[in-house]
Order: structure tokens, then sequence, then C-alpha cells
């Protein structure tokens, strides 16, 4: 497989990422709220139809207060901007 090819399989799969509403955390990090863990479940087995050949995903599962527990800093000030606490969380 080319890089050419790796790089166009890498951005399909991004994209099917922002349509199924994942929010891009960084480069390679992406995050879904699910109400419940079945609906979170069914979501990973969708993702993974269309995982590229060569690449490596990671689901991690987080309960409401692990992710109230992560700490997000943005610009230049290190404020914190509050966040609503989702019932789960999905990271890719």
């Amino acid at each position: 497989m080319t890089n050419s090819e790796r790089r166009h399989g890498y951005q399909v799969f991004h994209n099917y990422l922002l349509k199924r509403n994942f929010l891009q955390w960084q480069n390679s990090l992406y995050a879904k709220h699910f109400a419940t863990r079945e609906s979170a479940y069914a979501e990973r087995k969708r993702i993974e139809q269309v995982i590229p050949e060569d690449a490596k995903v990671a689901f991690i599962y987080l309960t409401d207060k692990q992710f109230g527990m992560i700490d997000v800093f943005y610009g230049e000030a290190k404020t914190p901007k509050p966040q609503d606490a989702p019932e789960q969380f999905l990271l890719l």
C-alpha cells in the first residue's frame, strides 16, 4: 500500500467519524457521547467495518464521573471552560 493510499484511507475514516458526529479533540483523538453502553457498543461495531487496513484504533469508555474529572484548557489563559458531563463517552 502506498503512502497516498494510506492517506486517502485515513481521510475517508476521518470524514466518516465526523459525519457520525464525533468531535475531533486532537489530530487522532475523537470523542462522542452515548446515552447507553449498548449504543456505544453498536457504534463501535459500525466503526470496525471502516477502520483503514493498517490503522491502530483503540476504544475507551468513560463513565460520567471519569469524564467529569477531565481538565481541559483552552488558549493562553489556561482557564478551563466548563463542560456538560455526558452519561457515557467513547474515545477513539
